[in-house]
């Protein structure tokens, strides 16, 4: 699935969905006949069996953690599995249109619909962007959530200043008092869950407007995935065989790399790193005292596998016996004493793809890496990748300067073509003048232009008076000269104010309720 021509729609309240919503009954017929493919097994398991196996277990863990968080849950259905995933953030509307398309397709398909928490995601700094003025230009203020300390997963990131936490509402209404509307935010924040991680409370309150507004989507926590028989399984069955998906996984980023003309070998990732016999593995590894993420590396070793960081062993797994049944092998898979394995990027939607979702809703940024989810899943599983749908739109603050449709770069361009030329090629705007010492400069400028001197001495005689007759004539537009400097100058006011007042990526929680509850409502077969 090719989707390098994707890109987030500019224009204030366009949405972009490809394919189109009408098409998801298509996508998920050739999915379900995709996943009873007799090739793709998974710990010698049918890939179906597997899938149902997989599925029984998640929808259960997500229907519990609705009930622990007192949060709706949408009915229980046979029918298929929509997802999408985000990390627990307080994400800008395009990114929340996915939850809604999936609980929109999910209702016509006679489904469920469920969002991933994806939790496994670093949180540097917390904080909600805030546009205001400060001495009269625009900017953007971080407002912190929490205090300040090193990067963890957001699994790991408790809430540990409870009073600024409490505050934001009234940081934030002290900066927006001026606004022309007032944001969703205050009723917003009565809505967090309890509890100590931020985000499950950032997700409670997001999922409590979602029932709000009649979007019914269960949510399941990529760490309560990961901890899972069925994702333990799946793990063992990618380091059982490391060496192959390590060759699958750098084929395809060589792949993705050389379809994009990409020179550097980490872009967008690195490849999986060797270290002698230990095989780095698309997974990340750590525990709750020492909560930064480590890349995953595995050796076999006899009759054991080691799971390590690449400069300490953390676990030893006994290797599964063939006569294990699909239970006993995911039992015994992470005896990791406290660490946690958690999914990568790609890995994350190559499992969520391959072996729970019926029909995955990406945003654009998922979908054009997971080109390489795909690579890997065809090389590796030996199957054709299950299709997904690509879904984000762009819904601006409602500032006057943001309902302009946004300002054309080429007025921009076209002042500055138009100063460089009034400084280097004054007579284009003198063709016209009929002063006969500015026609006089302008007939010697061409004898010079069209001079083509071989000695050293007349090159340089040459450029000299060039550059003495240009500037002659630069002295006689000098006046337009300033006229397009005072345009330029209001152009890139005006971009800026756009740049910085207008960005589409402001948290949902910024904008008025009842237009961003509109918009989000207006998804339909597009």
């Amino acid at each position: 699935m090719a989707l390098s021509g994707l890109h987030a729609p500019q224009q204030h309240g366009a949405i972009l969905c490809d394919p189109p919503l009408a098409e998801a009954d298509r996508i998920l017929a050739e999915n379900l006949q995709l996943f009873q493919s007799p090739p793709c097994r998974i710990l010698d398991q049918p890939l179906s069996v597997f899938r149902q196996q997989i599925r029984e277990e998640s929808l259960a863990a997500a229907r519990e953690y609705c009930q622990a968080h007192d949060l709706l849950a949408p009915p229980s259905h046979s029918g298929p599995l929509v997802m999408t995933g985000h990390q627990p953030e307080l994400f800008h509307p395009g990114v929340w249109l996915k939850n809604f398309a999936v609980s929109r397709l999910a209702g016509r398909l006679g489904g469920v619909g469920c969002n991933l928490i994806v939790d496994n995601d670093v949180v540097n700094a917390p904080a909600l962007k805030v546009p205001l003025r400060q001495s009269g230009r625009p900017v953007a203020i971080p407002v912190p959530l929490d205090r300040p300390r090193p990067a963890v997963p957001w699994e790991e990131w408790h809430v540990e200043d409870e009073r600024r936490f409490a505050q934001v509402p009234q940081v934030v209404a002290d900066v927006t008092d001026k606004w022309p509307f007032d944001p969703l935010l205050p009723g917003f924040w009565p809505l967090l869950g309890t509890g100590s991680r931020l985000g499950d409370r950032l997700a409670v309150a997001r999922h409590r407007v979602e029932e709000r507004w009649g979007c019914r989507n269960l949510e399941l926590p990529l760490g309560r995935l990961c901890d899972s028989l069925g994702f333990r399984s799946f793990f063992l069955h990618v380091v059982l065989d490391l060496p192959r998906f390590w060759q699958a996984y750098n084929d395809a980023l060589a792949e993705y790399r050389e379809r994009r003309r990409l020179k550097s070998v980490r872009h967008p990732i690195p490849d999986l790193d060797r270290q002698g016999d230990w095989w780095e593995a698309p997974f990340w590894i750590w525990s709750a005292d020492q909560p930064q993420r480590q890349r995953l590396y595995v050796q076999r070793q006899g009759d054991t596998l080691q799971l390590g960081t690449g400069t300490q062993t953390c676990a030893t797994l006994p290797m599964p016996k063939k006569s294990s049944t699909w239970g006993d092998l995911a039992a015994h898979a992470l005896d990791t004493r406290g660490w946690k394995v958690r999914t990568r990027a790609l890995t994350t939607t190559l499992f969520v793809r391959l072996c729970l979702a019926d029909l995955f809703v990406h945003g654009i940024g998922g979908a054009i890496y997971d080109e390489i989810t795909d690579g890997i899943i065809l090389r590796f599983f030996g199957i054709k990748p299950p299709a997904f749908v690509t879904i984000t739109g762009t819904l601006r603050l409602p500032f006057a300067a943001c309902r302009n449709g946004g300002l054309p770069s080429e007025s921009t361009n076209r002042l500055r073509r138009e100063l460089r030329d009034l400084r280097y090629k004054p007579e284009r705007w003198l063709n016209d003048d009929p002063r006969p010492e500015v026609r006089q400069l302008i007939e010697a400028k061409q004898r010079w232009i069209t001079e083509r001197p071989v000695e050293a001495e007349r090159k340089r005689l040459r450029w000299r008076k060039l550059m003495e007759i240009t500037e002659s004539l630069s002295g006689y537009v000098a006046e337009r000269r300033r006229m397009v400097e005072q345009e330029l100058a209001k152009v890139l006011e005006a971009e800026e104010e756009f740049a910085v007042l207008c960005n589409r990526e402001y948290a949902f929680c910024l904008h008025p309720e009842a237009e961003l509850r509109e918009w989000l409502e207006s998804l339909s077969d597009r």
